[in-house]
């Protein structure tokens, strides 16, 4: 069984998506009676929020009240999502340290997976207007979905030019490598010989001006 606390727009669509996938009972908590009388419209049954802890094995929370859930009133095994942003009804490591066997709160349900997942839905569908059924099929295909719209890792591009230089990295290094490398000298006169090495001094050609055309 279902127990939604907090009947307003947020807790009413909530009940009102679980109706449509099939959930057949659901108790609800509001302190506005035309908010319950509005879920009772819908299929619910109206409740409060002892017996919605007592007796509901799943508890959904959107009232807006930081820490209206008592860590006493949780049950080994209650699933709870205290959706209230940005301080929930119950914090989800308080909840499971009370026998919670999972919680969660508005800042990884609403803002990590479900309105990021539906707007980019709807933005790549180009809809106009949305039903229960989407939601619905949203969450049966999250998985499948995520596999298929995954990033794929891109691959490094292939440099022209010398070996050596075939991915972004190697055209770093090579780059890196051409910034550290002395210039190369234009002139060799500006090249100094080593101090172990002979200079090879010009040869100078002296014979006379009729004899240079010939070879030597």
């Amino acid at each position: 069984m279902v127990g939604q606390i907090g009947l307003g727009a947020a807790g009413y669509g909530i009940a009102r998506l679980l109706f449509s996938r099939g959930t057949e009972r659901i108790i609800g908590a509001d302190l506005d009676p035309a908010a319950v009388a509005r879920f009772e419209s819908l299929g619910g049954e109206a409740s409060d929020l002892g017996r919605i802890m007592a007796d509901a094995d799943i508890v959904i929370a959107t009232t807006g009240v930081r820490g209206l859930i008592d860590p006493a009133t949780v049950r080994p095994g209650q699933v709870i999502l205290a959706l209230t942003n940005p301080d929930p009804e119950i914090e989800p490591q308080v909840a499971t340290a009370a026998g919670a066997a999972f919680a969660a709160d508005g800042k990884s349900i609403n803002n990590v997976l479900g309105f990021p997942g539906l707007f980019r839905g709807a933005l790549d569908a180009r809809a106009f207007h949305r039903r229960d059924a989407a939601g619905g099929r949203g969450s049966d295909r999250r998985r499948r979905r995520r596999r298929r719209t995954r990033p794929r890792r891109p691959r490094p591009r292939r440099a022209r030019g010398r070996r050596g230089r075939g991915s972004l990295v190697g055209r770093g290094l090579a780059v890196r490598a051409e910034e550290d490398d002395p210039p190369l000298a234009t002139d060799d006169r500006a090249v100094p010989a080593p101090d172990d090495q002979p200079v090879c001094a010009p040869t100078v050609d002296d014979r006379p001006d009729g004899e240079r055309d010939r070879p030597a």
